[in-house]
């Protein structure tokens, strides 16, 4: 088990990893501001985001990511658009996924050959399948999943609904999971694999009018620490 602490400006993140046997590692990563994947505007410089891209190159040995192959969710803008940024800059090839369309495609022209787009609901299974075969058919395999998709909503508890409480876990917390397990028998055929979810200081400690995003992101950390044991285990 390896834990570091970085902070930078308007940034303190603390990452957590466990290599597995198969060569899997999951990593969680914790933001002071996090921005939503296709709500929020990015809170810190696309070049901080990247920061994260190159602490993952450094899991590997110190390799950089020619030859890699990523899928990011919530990848049009935002983090995930500086992640998916930073890591064609290092070698790897990246399928963006999002629910924004115009962005997400003109993001991958603008990366070239080497990053392609396609629309995913998190939320849904099926499309987490359809993905995955999608993204290995593209680019040959599948080496990274980076969990970024997310949204919040603030209200305090004595106001929200249950609407709103049932989108926040089911994009936050069951999209990572729906991705994991979509992946994870890919993951471990091309090991060395990585899976990372983003998660936010409000997984770490409660925040007034953030209940639902709160007890996502917490999860998120559960359901992380979890995946690693378990594939440490195979």
């Amino acid at each position: 088990m390896a834990t570091k602490s970085n902070k930078g400006p308007g940034l303190a993140r603390a990452a957590s990893s466990t290599r597995a046997a198969s060569g899997a590692t999951a990593i969680t990563s914790s933001k002071v501001s996090e921005t939503s994947s296709s709500t929020m505007k990015p809170s810190a410089p696309l070049s901080t985001g990247g920061q994260a891209i190159k602490e993952l190159a450094a899991h590997s040995n110190g390799l950089r990511l020619t030859g890699k192959v990523a899928l990011i969710t919530g990848g049009a803008r935002g983090m995930g658009a500086s992640f998916a940024k930073a890591m064609v800059d290092q070698g790897a090839s990246v399928m963006i996924t999002d629910v924004l369309d115009d962005a997400g495609n003109q993001l991958a022209r603008s990366l070239g050959n080497k990053a392609a787009y396609r629309r995913l609901d998190v939320t849904r299974r099926d499309d987490w399948k359809s993905t995955v075969q999608e993204t290995i058919r593209a680019f040959g395999k599948l080496n990274v999943l980076v969990n970024n998709a997310g949204i919040v909503n603030f209200s305090p508890i004595d106001t929200s609904d249950e609407e709103s409480w049932d989108h926040t876990l089911a994009v936050d917390l069951t999209g990572a999971y729906n991705g994991i397990r979509a992946s994870v028998e890919a993951l471990k055929k091309y090991a060395p694999a990585s899976i990372i979810n983003i998660s936010s200081t409000a997984g770490m400690r409660g925040y007034r009018s953030l209940t639902a995003y709160s007890a996502a992101k917490f999860g998120l950390r559960g359901l992380t620490k979890s995946v690693a044991l378990d594939l440490a285990a195979m």
